[in-house]
């Protein structure tokens, strides 16, 4: 930021003694504290466009975890279909990194992808999950 030193940045975005976010973890915290959580609330799975988000799949509290051990173990994705669902979110990022490339041949073409990853999704998930599409 032009005229600002970085001393004078706050790490901390909200309210430091309510919920807030902060650029430091909390004292004494390690990525290795507890076991990762695994719960999908309900019994839908959504997939639908949403610029910046890497694998586009959301349960009743918001949107899925896109780390591809998470996607096996929480869902029983196999390697296959999470990476071609990162893929998908990939070219979706592309296409907001580049407007000028947002036509409606790119967005019909991610479009029949979405369809068949969510037919592959609905196959892998064998009906543990009921699996929406909710195109752009």
């Amino acid at each position: 930021m032009a005229g600002r030193d970085e001393e004078s940045l706050s790490p901390v975005l909200g309210d430091p003694s309510g919920p807030h976010w902060s650029a430091h973890p909390p004292e004494a915290w390690s990525p290795d504290d507890g076991e990762p959580d695994h719960t999908v609330h309900g019994d839908e799975l959504r997939f639908f466009w949403d610029y910046g988000v890497q694998v586009p799949l959301w349960d009743d509290h918001g949107l899925l975890d896109d780390d591809p051990a998470w996607l096996r173990e929480a869902l029983g994705l196999g390697d296959a279909l999470v990476a071609d669902l990162a893929a998908w979110g990939e070219r979706m990022g592309h296409l907001d990194a580049h407007p000028e490339m947002r036509t409606e041949e790119a967005y019909a073409g991610l479009d029949r992808q979405a369809r068949a990853l969510v037919e592959r999704l609905r196959a892998e998930l064998d009906a543990r999950f009921t699996v929406t599409y909710e195109p752009s």
